[in-house]
């Protein structure tokens, strides 16, 4: 069932899109300093409990009703757990920006569980879009595609974690939740980070030392607004939009996680970064607009 596209939707997942992309190279900039599973347990648990916060003082109740217990738990699972978890190991064997863009061929499986799970037809317009969209991927990956050869584990990590959320992200629209999206955000971020947090406490407890003023400001940065602004703003996206255009939209994450390492860390950026912007570019136009023309604007 195709459903209208919200301008707010619009506005809000190119909000979120920018804040991830920019994330990557902050995201090395705290590794520098913070281990992986510490960092991702800091996050995870401050922006989980930010956004409850909130959502409290906002007049929001906090109460999950025993039937959406369960599949709360099954979101924290695939939208959290798997998701933190496998690309936290396949960074470690991958170089993480090029791990990023592997993780975002989540598009991928969104659309087919959204075909398998919420009756989203796959239209010429998305078929086309996902392999205009692959293609930019492909693309940027350039001449470290040799990499995939040589850490065939990395990439089947950061494979396994675009399933994981792709699935999570139409498990949020399969299931009927009470809750408004920020509660939802915040519990599946707790939830979600209690086998991030063992491990964590089991891995890494004598590991932790103060970090110094750049990855501190960084891992602010990671936590408030990667964390907190940024989830909330996704779960709204997902009440705003069809599921498989919402997931296109995310197709820019990578692309701005490149421009902004060329910018904060020098990283080159050539002629595979530019021809996959604008395939990405024309991916995302080649699914939203048609949608857009065809369904009246939701405000």
């Amino acid at each position: 069932m195709t459903r209208g596209v919200s301008t707010v939707g619009i506005v809000m997942l190119l909000t979120v899109s920018v804040g991830w992309g920019v994330s990557w190279p902050i995201f090395k900039i705290v590794l520098a300093e913070v281990p992986p599973w510490t960092f991702r347990a800091l996050c995870v648990g401050v922006g989980g409990l930010a956004l409850l916060v909130i959502a409290r003082l906002s007049g929001a109740s906090l109460r999950v009703g025993r039937a959406e217990i369960g599949p709360l738990i099954v979101l924290s699972l695939f939208n959290v757990t798997g998701w933190n978890l496998l690309s936290v190991h396949g960074v470690t064997l991958l170089p993480s920006g090029r791990a990023a863009i592997i993780g975002f061929t989540m598009p991928l499986w969104a659309v087919v569980f959204g075909a398998l799970l919420l009756d989203e037809r796959i239209t010429r317009a998305k078929a086309a879009g996902l392999v205009i969209g692959l293609t930019g991927l492909v693309a940027l990956l350039g001449e470290d595609a040799l990499a995939l050869r040589s850490a065939p584990i990395g990439a089947l990590f950061m494979m396994l974690a675009a399933t994981s959320w792709g699935l999570g992200t139409v498990l949020v629209k399969y299931y009927r939740f009470s809750q408004p999206s920020i509660v939802l955000a915040g519990w599946q971020l707790l939830l979600g980070g209690v086998p991030i947090y063992l491990g964590a406490l089991g891995l890494e407890a004598g590991e932790v030392r103060m970090p110094g003023l750049w990855p501190s400001l960084a891992l602010v940065y990671m936590i408030v607004v990667c964390f907190v602004l940024c989830y909330w703003g996704w779960f709204k996206v997902l009440t705003w939009l069809p599921a498989g255009v919402a997931a296109y939209g995310l197709l820019l994450v990578p692309v701005i996680g490149v421009a902004s390492g060329a910018a904060m860390l020098g990283e080159p950026v050539g002629w595979p970064e530019l021809s996959a912007l604008v395939l990405i570019v024309a991916a995302i136009a080649t699914v939203v607009l048609p949608e857009a023309r065809a369904a009246p604007a939701v405000t």
